[in-house]
C-alpha cells in the first residue's frame, strides 16, 4: 500500500447476483421454509491510480469511454441463454391417474 495513494475509477453497472436459495425444515413438523435471496452488485471500472501528491485528471481530460461497443456485446451475451431455453421442447402433461375405488 502507498499512503496518500489516490484511485480513479467509474460506475459501470448497477446490477443484481445469482439467486440464493435458503430451505429451513424441522423433522416431524410440518415446518418447511423457502427463502430467496439476490445482493445488489456494482461493476467499477478503475480509470486511474495515482502516488502520492499525483494529480487528479478533471473528467473533460479523460479520454471517453465507448460505452455503446462495451454495452451491446454484454446484452447478447444475456439474450443467448433466452434463446436457448426458449428453443427446448415443452414438458409432457403427466399422466391422469383413476379415481379411487369406492368401498363396499
Amino acid at each position: 500500500m502507498i499512503a496518500g495513494a489516490q484511485v480513479v475509477g467509474e460506475v459501470v453497472e448497477q446490477t443484481r447476483g445469482a439467486k440464493v436459495i435458503t430451505f429451513k425444515k424441522k423433522p416431524r413438523n410440518t415446518y418447511r421454509r423457502k427463502l430467496g435471496h439476490r445482493q445488489s452488485l456494482t461493476v467499477i471500472k478503475i480509470t486511474e491510480i495515482l502516488a502520492k501528491g499525483g494529480a487528479t485528471a478533471k473528467k473533460s481530460d479523460r479520454a471517453p469511454a465507448p460505452k455503446a461497443e462495451a454495452a451491446a456485446p454484454a446484452k447478447k451475451a444475456k439474450a443467448a441463454p433466452k434463446a436457448k431455453a426458449e428453443a427446448a421442447p415443452a414438458k409432457k402433461a403427466a399422466a391422469k391417474k383413476a379415481p379411487a375405488k369406492k368401498a363396499k
